[in-house]
Protein backbone atom coordinates (compact mmCIF):
# COMPACT_ATOMS: atom_id res chain seq x y z
CA UNK A 1 0.00 0.00 0.00
CA UNK A 2 2.82 2.39 0.87
CA UNK A 3 4.47 1.70 -2.49
CA UNK A 4 1.18 2.39 -4.27
CA UNK A 5 0.77 5.68 -2.41
CA UNK A 6 4.32 6.69 -3.27
CA UNK A 7 3.83 5.92 -6.94
CA UNK A 8 0.60 7.93 -6.95
CA UNK A 9 2.42 10.87 -5.39
CA UNK A 10 4.94 11.05 -8.23
CA UNK A 11 2.59 10.08 -11.05
CA UNK A 12 2.41 12.75 -13.73
CA UNK A 13 -0.74 14.82 -13.92
CA UNK A 14 -3.03 13.74 -16.71
CA UNK A 15 -2.84 16.41 -19.37
CA UNK A 16 -6.34 17.11 -20.67
CA UNK A 17 -6.37 18.40 -24.26
CA UNK A 18 -7.51 21.98 -24.61
CA UNK A 19 -11.03 22.58 -25.88
CA UNK A 20 -11.46 23.20 -29.63
CA UNK A 21 -12.24 26.86 -28.88
CA UNK A 22 -9.06 27.34 -26.85
CA UNK A 23 -6.98 25.51 -29.47
CA UNK A 24 -8.35 27.94 -32.07
CA UNK A 25 -7.36 30.91 -29.89
CA UNK A 26 -3.81 29.52 -29.63
CA UNK A 27 -3.35 29.33 -33.41
CA UNK A 28 -1.77 32.32 -35.17
CA UNK A 29 -3.95 33.71 -37.97
CA UNK A 30 -3.08 32.47 -41.44
CA UNK A 31 -1.15 35.04 -43.48
CA UNK A 32 -3.30 35.87 -46.56
CA UNK A 33 -2.04 35.20 -50.07
CA UNK A 34 -2.12 38.90 -50.97
CA UNK A 35 0.10 39.78 -48.00
CA UNK A 36 2.86 42.25 -48.83
CA UNK A 37 6.07 41.54 -46.99
CA UNK A 38 7.30 44.76 -45.37
CA UNK A 39 10.95 44.38 -44.32
CA UNK A 40 11.08 47.75 -42.53
CA UNK A 41 8.36 46.64 -40.09
CA UNK A 42 9.82 43.16 -39.66
CA UNK A 43 13.12 44.81 -38.70
CA UNK A 44 11.27 47.11 -36.31
CA UNK A 45 9.71 44.14 -34.53
CA UNK A 46 13.07 42.37 -34.40
CA UNK A 47 14.62 45.42 -32.78
CA UNK A 48 11.75 45.64 -30.29
CA UNK A 49 12.83 42.31 -28.80
CA UNK A 50 15.52 44.22 -26.91
CA UNK A 51 12.74 45.32 -24.50
CA UNK A 52 10.62 42.86 -22.50
CA UNK A 53 7.31 44.21 -23.84
CA UNK A 54 6.22 45.54 -27.23
CA UNK A 55 2.91 47.36 -27.73
CA UNK A 56 1.41 47.40 -31.23
CA UNK A 57 -1.41 49.93 -30.93
CA UNK A 58 -3.52 51.17 -33.85
CA UNK A 59 -7.18 51.27 -34.94
CA UNK A 60 -8.94 48.37 -36.64
CA UNK A 61 -8.14 47.77 -40.29
CA UNK A 62 -4.50 48.82 -40.20
CA UNK A 63 -3.04 45.32 -40.49
CA UNK A 64 -1.62 44.75 -36.98
CA UNK A 65 -2.51 41.09 -36.75
CA UNK A 66 -1.34 40.18 -40.25
CA UNK A 67 1.97 41.97 -39.68
CA UNK A 68 2.74 40.27 -36.37
CA UNK A 69 1.57 36.83 -37.53
CA UNK A 70 3.80 37.11 -40.62
CA UNK A 71 6.71 38.21 -38.42
CA UNK A 72 6.13 35.26 -36.07
CA UNK A 73 6.01 32.86 -39.03
CA UNK A 74 9.45 34.06 -40.19
CA UNK A 75 11.06 34.41 -36.77
CA UNK A 76 13.55 31.85 -35.50
CA UNK A 77 12.45 32.62 -31.92
CA UNK A 78 9.81 30.15 -30.61
CA UNK A 79 6.51 32.03 -30.44
CA UNK A 80 3.16 31.35 -28.77
CA UNK A 81 -0.06 33.11 -29.81
CA UNK A 82 -3.23 33.97 -27.89
CA UNK A 83 -6.21 35.69 -29.54
CA UNK A 84 -8.54 37.19 -26.94
CA UNK A 85 -12.32 37.49 -27.21
CA UNK A 86 -15.14 39.00 -25.13
CA UNK A 87 -15.08 36.09 -22.66
CA UNK A 88 -11.56 37.13 -21.62
CA UNK A 89 -12.94 40.17 -19.84
CA UNK A 90 -13.25 37.68 -17.00
CA UNK A 91 -9.85 37.52 -15.31
CA UNK A 92 -9.92 33.78 -14.68
CA UNK A 93 -10.80 33.09 -18.29
CA UNK A 94 -7.99 35.43 -19.37
CA UNK A 95 -5.38 33.63 -17.27
CA UNK A 96 -6.56 30.22 -18.40
CA UNK A 97 -5.71 31.31 -21.93
CA UNK A 98 -2.40 32.98 -21.04
CA UNK A 99 -1.21 29.90 -19.15
CA UNK A 100 -2.28 27.60 -22.00
CA UNK A 101 -0.29 29.73 -24.45
CA UNK A 102 2.78 29.76 -22.20
CA UNK A 103 2.62 25.99 -21.85
CA UNK A 104 3.11 25.66 -25.60
CA UNK A 105 6.52 27.26 -24.96
CA UNK A 106 7.26 25.67 -21.59
CA UNK A 107 5.17 22.54 -20.96
CA UNK A 108 3.55 22.39 -17.50
CA UNK A 109 4.97 25.74 -16.43
CA UNK A 110 1.50 26.72 -15.19
CA UNK A 111 0.62 23.68 -13.05
CA UNK A 112 0.79 25.48 -9.71
CA UNK A 113 -0.79 28.68 -11.06
CA UNK A 114 -3.73 26.72 -12.51
CA UNK A 115 -4.31 25.09 -9.13
CA UNK A 116 -4.59 28.55 -7.55
CA UNK A 117 -6.74 29.79 -10.42
CA UNK A 118 -9.36 27.13 -9.68
CA UNK A 119 -9.65 28.28 -6.07
CA UNK A 120 -11.20 31.48 -4.69
CA UNK A 121 -8.65 34.21 -4.21
CA UNK A 122 -7.06 37.24 -5.84
CA UNK A 123 -5.65 36.94 -9.35
CA UNK A 124 -2.44 38.56 -8.13
CA UNK A 125 -1.62 35.34 -6.26
CA UNK A 126 -2.00 33.35 -9.49
CA UNK A 127 0.28 35.76 -11.35
CA UNK A 128 2.97 35.71 -8.64
CA UNK A 129 2.98 31.92 -8.63
CA UNK A 130 3.22 31.83 -12.43
CA UNK A 131 6.09 34.34 -12.43
CA UNK A 132 7.96 32.34 -9.77
CA UNK A 133 7.65 29.18 -11.84
CA UNK A 134 8.63 30.90 -15.07
CA UNK A 135 11.76 32.29 -13.42
CA UNK A 136 12.90 28.72 -12.81
CA UNK A 137 12.66 27.98 -16.54
CA UNK A 138 15.97 29.57 -17.54
CA UNK A 139 15.99 29.21 -21.30
CA UNK A 140 16.69 30.85 -24.62
CA UNK A 141 14.42 33.66 -25.77
CA UNK A 142 10.74 32.95 -26.36
CA UNK A 143 7.87 35.22 -27.43
CA UNK A 144 4.22 35.38 -26.37
CA UNK A 145 1.83 37.35 -28.61
CA UNK A 146 -1.48 38.53 -27.10
CA UNK A 147 -3.91 39.85 -29.72
CA UNK A 148 -6.95 42.12 -29.14
CA UNK A 149 -6.00 43.22 -25.63
CA UNK A 150 -8.44 46.14 -25.91
CA UNK A 151 -11.16 43.61 -25.02
CA UNK A 152 -9.76 43.32 -21.49
CA UNK A 153 -11.38 46.26 -19.72
CA UNK A 154 -12.09 44.73 -16.31
CA UNK A 155 -10.02 46.49 -13.64
CA UNK A 156 -9.03 43.31 -11.80
CA UNK A 157 -8.04 41.46 -14.98
CA UNK A 158 -6.12 44.49 -16.28
CA UNK A 159 -4.29 44.94 -12.96
CA UNK A 160 -3.23 41.29 -12.90
CA UNK A 161 -1.93 41.53 -16.46
CA UNK A 162 -0.04 44.72 -15.63
CA UNK A 163 1.61 42.91 -12.71
CA UNK A 164 2.68 40.10 -15.03
CA UNK A 165 4.04 42.35 -17.77
CA UNK A 166 6.13 44.42 -15.36
CA UNK A 167 7.94 41.35 -14.00
CA UNK A 168 8.57 39.13 -17.01
CA UNK A 169 11.40 36.59 -16.79
CA UNK A 170 14.44 37.55 -18.84
CA UNK A 171 13.84 34.82 -21.44
CA UNK A 172 10.25 35.87 -22.24
CA UNK A 173 9.24 38.75 -24.51
CA UNK A 174 5.57 39.70 -24.87
CA UNK A 175 4.02 41.42 -27.89
CA UNK A 176 0.60 42.98 -27.21
CA UNK A 177 -1.78 44.05 -29.99
CA UNK A 178 -4.59 46.47 -29.20
CA UNK A 179 -6.90 48.95 -30.94
CA UNK A 180 -6.28 51.48 -28.18
CA UNK A 181 -3.68 52.00 -25.51
CA UNK A 182 -4.23 49.20 -22.98
CA UNK A 183 -4.75 49.69 -19.26
CA UNK A 184 -1.08 49.37 -18.40
CA UNK A 185 1.47 51.61 -16.64
CA UNK A 186 2.91 52.72 -19.98
CA UNK A 187 4.79 55.73 -18.59
CA UNK A 188 6.51 53.59 -15.96
CA UNK A 189 7.47 50.93 -18.50
CA UNK A 190 8.85 53.60 -20.84
CA UNK A 191 10.89 55.17 -18.06
CA UNK A 192 12.41 51.80 -17.19
CA UNK A 193 13.29 51.03 -20.79
CA UNK A 194 10.98 48.01 -20.71
CA UNK A 195 8.77 49.01 -23.61
CA UNK A 196 8.94 49.00 -27.39
CA UNK A 197 6.08 50.64 -29.32
CA UNK A 198 4.64 50.43 -32.83
CA UNK A 199 1.79 52.77 -33.80
CA UNK A 200 -0.21 53.75 -36.88
CA UNK A 201 2.55 56.05 -38.11
CA UNK A 202 4.78 53.02 -38.60
CA UNK A 203 2.04 50.58 -39.62
CA UNK A 204 0.46 52.61 -42.41
CA UNK A 205 1.29 51.38 -45.91
CA UNK A 206 3.70 53.48 -47.93
CA UNK A 207 2.52 54.36 -51.42
CA UNK A 208 4.71 51.69 -53.01
CA UNK A 209 3.52 49.04 -50.51
CA UNK A 210 -0.09 50.00 -51.19
CA UNK A 211 0.41 49.74 -54.94
CA UNK A 212 2.01 46.31 -54.56
CA UNK A 213 -0.91 45.07 -52.45
CA UNK A 214 -3.49 46.36 -54.95
CA UNK A 215 -1.61 44.71 -57.81
CA UNK A 216 -1.86 41.40 -55.96
CA UNK A 217 -5.53 41.87 -55.08
CA UNK A 218 -6.65 43.04 -58.54
CA UNK A 219 -4.02 42.20 -61.16
CA UNK A 220 -6.10 43.70 -63.98
CA UNK A 221 -6.02 47.30 -62.73
CA UNK A 222 -4.09 49.87 -64.74
CA UNK A 223 -1.19 51.75 -63.20
CA UNK A 224 -3.26 54.93 -63.02
CA UNK A 225 -6.12 53.12 -61.25
CA UNK A 226 -3.71 51.54 -58.78
CA UNK A 227 -2.03 54.88 -58.10
CA UNK A 228 -5.38 56.62 -57.49
CA UNK A 229 -6.74 53.86 -55.23
CA UNK A 230 -3.50 53.74 -53.22
CA UNK A 231 -3.63 57.50 -52.69
CA UNK A 232 -7.25 57.42 -51.50
CA UNK A 233 -6.58 54.54 -49.06
CA UNK A 234 -4.12 56.77 -47.16
CA UNK A 235 -2.14 53.83 -45.80
CA UNK A 236 -5.06 51.82 -44.39
CA UNK A 237 -4.96 48.09 -45.18
CA UNK A 238 -8.75 47.88 -44.92
CA UNK A 239 -9.10 50.80 -47.34
CA UNK A 240 -6.94 48.97 -49.88
CA UNK A 241 -9.09 45.86 -49.58
CA UNK A 242 -12.28 47.89 -50.04
CA UNK A 243 -10.80 49.56 -53.10
CA UNK A 244 -9.97 46.14 -54.51
CA UNK A 245 -13.51 44.90 -53.88
CA UNK A 246 -14.95 47.96 -55.61
CA UNK A 247 -12.64 47.44 -58.58
CA UNK A 248 -13.77 43.86 -58.96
Amino acid sequence: MAEDAASDAVAPRLVVPASPLLRAKLRPPVVPEHHVRRPRLLRLLDEALSAPLTLVVAPAGVGKTVLVSSWAAESTVPTAWLSLDEADRDGRQLWSGVIAALETLQPRCGDAALTLLRRPGPLANVVRQLLDDLELRADSSRVLVIDDLHLVDDDDAAASLALFLQHLPTWLHVVVLSRREPILPVDRLQARGQLGEVHFAELRFSHSEACEMLTRLVPGLSEDQIDTAATHAAGWAAGLQLAALAAR
